[in-house]
């Protein structure tokens, strides 16, 4: 999805609230703000993680284990842990 068209779906959405117009009920709006936190920093499953740093998922796991990569978080009504991509990032760059 593009910038504009995300900015666009934003303020109509925004415009509708303000007017009163709006069916949008709590876990539609925590599900709008989950994505917008996605869109702003992105998250990764285990095995994008892995792949981004270039590990396998066992190699993953004991970084994790040791600290080396913060734990991973859960996602509003999803099992799985995702980890944020900056967080990655702070990992890869002092690994040089």
């Amino acid at each position: 999805m593009s910038k504009n068209v995300l900015i666009t779906l934003l303020e109509e959405i925004i415009n509708n609230v303000k007017s009163g117009n709006s069916n949008i009920d709590e876990e539609g709006e925590l599900e709008i703000i989950d994505t917008i936190r996605n869109v702003s920093s992105p998250e990764l499953s285990k095995l994008e993680a892995a792949d981004y740093i270039g590990v396998c998922r066992a190699t993953f796991d004991n970084y994790v284990k040791k600290g080396l990569i913060p734990e991973g978080r859960k996602r509003r009504n999803l099992p799985n842990l995702f980890w944020k991509k900056s967080d990655l990032d702070k990992y890869l760059s002092r690994k040089c």
